[in-house]
C-alpha cells in the first residue's frame, strides 16, 4: 500500500473515531473497514507527501521544478526522512535505481531547477567541477565576487614587478594595490589568476 492509501485509511480512522463520539453507534462492527484502521500506526510514510510539479520548456525539454522551494545553492530541494534531499537526486534515484552517496547527479542542460531523468547522468566530485569548468561556470578572476583586483591590474602588476627595486618589489606593489603581499607573490608564480 502506498502513502496516499495510508493516509486515506488514516483519514477513515479519523472520521470512525468523530462517529463514535458524536454519533449513537456503539461498536465499531457497524463501520466497515475497520479492523484495517485499528492496527495501523502513524509513521513518517503516512504523512502527506507535497507533489513535484514542474513546466516543461518546449525550448530546452526541461522539466523545471516549481512546487518546490530552492535551496541556497539555486537546487530544489525536499525533506525525506526527516532530511533535506535534492529533487534532482531524488528523481534520479527513482528512475534509475540506488546510488552510491558520494557520487554526484549532473545536469546535462545546466539548469539547476530541471529534473528531466534524460538531463540527468552520474558523476564523481572531480567530474562535477571538470564540468563546471568545461562549460564556464566557475568563478574564478573577476567573475569571483570577493576579487580585488581586476584582469588588467594583474597584467600590470606582472609587468611592473622588479625583483629587489624598493620602488617596484612585491610587497610595494602589494601597498599600492591593497592586498596582502602573498597575493601579489600568488600572482607573479600564476598560482592565481593564471588564466591572465
Amino acid at each position: 500500500m502506498g502513502v496516499y492509501g495510508k493516509l486515506r485509511l488514516w483519514r477513515e480512522e479519523q472520521e470512525v473515531q468523530f462517529l463514535l463520539t458524536s454519533t449513537n453507534i456503539s461498536t465499531t462492527a457497524e463501520i466497515p473497514r475497520i479492523s484495517e484502521i485499528q492496527h495501523m500506526r502513524r509513521s513518517d510514510d503516512m504523512r502527506r507527501r507535497k507533489k513535484i510539479i514542474y513546466e516543461i520548456d518546449e525550448t530546452t525539454g526541461c522539466f523545471n521544478i516549481v512546487s518546490h522551494c530552492i535551496s541556497n545553492t539555486g537546487y530544489p530541494q525536499m525533506r525525506r526522512n526527516g532530511k533535506a534531499l535534492y529533487i534532482h537526486r531524488y528523481i534520479y534515484e527513482q528512475c534509475f535505481g540506488e546510488m552510491p552517496e558520494e557520487m554526484c547527479v549532473l545536469h546535462r542542460c545546466d539548469n539547476r531547477k530541471c529534473i528531466n531523468p534524460e538531463h540527468l547522468f552520474l558523476g564523481t566530485r572531480a567530474d562535477n567541477s571538470r564540468d563546471m569548468k568545461v562549460k564556464g561556470r566557475s568563478t574564478w578572476g573577476e567573475k569571483n565576487r570577493r576579487a580585488k583586483l581586476t584582469s588588467e591590474e594583474v597584467e600590470v602588476i606582472r609587468t611592473e614587478y622588479i625583483p629587489w627595486d624598493r620602488k617596484y618589489s612585491y610587497r610595494a606593489l602589494a601597498k599600492k594595490y591593497k592586498v596582502h603581499r602573498n597575493t601579489i607573490l600568488n600572482i607573479l608564480t600564476r598560482k592565481s589568476w593564471a588564466h591572465v
